[in-house]
């Protein structure tokens, strides 16, 4: 399948002198290009070649610390609030064109960072798994499998790398906001019932 990877790295301050226009967004991108290279090479180590079952993907979220994901459940509830990004336009010499680049609120950056760190971007066949799309704006995902929370948020994430503003879309569309209810239910009520251990069946035996 094709590698999750990172997203494109963000343009810096200092890389682009009109991002400065935005409100301080986007002026962590050395260190957001740093956790990017660093998550890639955890999440290929543990997706193994060939696409991840259900199982697989559970398993690698699992490995999630708590506090990481109790701060992306926090992020999520800011990211209802307010616009999470804004079209940078760069300075070009005269008649040359430059397209503009989307840039990002910190909320909406901290939750792709997380998404990585928690194992939720996983490595398979995106492109062909939303072709017919997928849950069209979050529909349905409540009663989908966890994994396919996962692998929707792979989409629109690495879906950014092709097209600017595919993020931002699933934001405005509600579609990530879905996904993280998903994550979170699976993340409060699931896991924990999985990892309890099962109750003793019949009657107990007595001497």
């Amino acid at each position: 399948g094709l590698p999750a990877g990172p997203p494109e790295t963000p343009r810096t301050r200092e890389q682009n002198p009109v991002a400065a226009s935005t409100g301080g967004r986007g002026q962590s991108g050395a260190l957001a290009h740093r956790w990017r290279q660093d998550v890639r090479v955890a999440t290929v180590g543990i997706m193994a070649a060939g696409d991840p079952t259900d199982t697989d993907i559970v398993a690698a979220m699992a490995t999630g610390p708590a506090e990481s994901w109790r701060r992306l459940f926090a992020a999520a509830e800011t990211l209802r609030i307010g616009t999470h990004m804004s079209w940078c336009q760069p300075s070009s010499p005269e008649g040359v064109l430059v397209s503009p680049y989307p840039v990002y609120s910190d909320t909406a950056e901290e939750i792709q960072r997380l998404l990585y760190e928690l194992h939720v971007i996983v490595s398979f066949d995106w492109p062909a798994w939303d072709v017919p799309a997928r849950y069209p704006r979050g529909e349905g995902m409540a009663s989908a499998p966890v994994a396919d929370a996962a692998r929707l948020a792979t989409v629109i994430v690495r879906g950014e790398r092709f097209c600017d503003g595919n993020l931002a879309v699933a934001i405005a569309d509600g579609t990530l906001n879905v996904i993280l209810a998903r994550l979170r239910r699976w993340f409060e009520a699931e896991l924990p019932a999985a990892a309890s251990p099962s109750p003793p069946t019949g009657r107990a035996r007595h001497p």
